[in-house]
């Protein structure tokens, strides 16, 4: 796996977002951490980041955060463009966004704030992973939002008492 990642550091730089997130969510989802090839992708996300989608900011933050990688500069990227796109952000990319954050130990606070307000007005649609995966990064990072917490509680209250009937 060594050489396949050597040589792709080479290739990173011609990628777009969508390569970019692929490699970055494989070498997580391989638990395989060569931080050459991590730098790359971040070295060449960074200057991109205005062309990444929600689902490309999202997955590449939870790719980081899985690996345990701290890369500020492109935390820092991804938190300023997922706010000009907060909007569009699915309900899995939201509780992986705060997650990932959450499991580095990142207080982006406006971008927790701005998940929050998200999650509150989709509240609805989260999953419940999502309603644990937010909930548990607000907790960690000791951020207070009553008004979150009680619409995650409310929702996962209706989705109990649906089980009930």
């Amino acid at each position: 796996m060594d050489s396949l990642a050597e040589s792709a550091i080479y290739s990173v730089f011609q990628f777009g977002p969508q390569n970019l997130t692929n490699m970055a969510w494989a070498e997580a989802f391989l638990f395989m951490t060569h931080a050459p090839l991590l730098d790359a992708i971040s070295a060449s996300a960074i200057p991109q980041i205005a062309a990444f989608g929600p689902q490309n900011l999202g997955n590449t933050a939870w790719a980081f955060s899985t690996l345990g990688i701290l890369d500020l500069p492109l935390l820092n990227a991804i938190a300023s463009q997922a706010m000009r796109h907060i909007a569009e952000f699915v309900s899995q990319g939201l509780g992986n966004t705060a997650w990932a954050y959450a499991n580095l130990s990142v207080c982006a606070a406006t971008l927790m704030e701005a998940i929050s307000s998200q999650a509150i007005a989709k509240r609805n649609e989260l999953g419940m992973q999502e309603m644990t995966n937010i909930a548990w990064a607000v907790s960690k990072l000791e951020l207070e939002n009553s008004p979150l917490m009680h619409a995650l509680s409310a929702a996962s209250l209706a989705r109990i008492l649906q089980f009930n009937s």
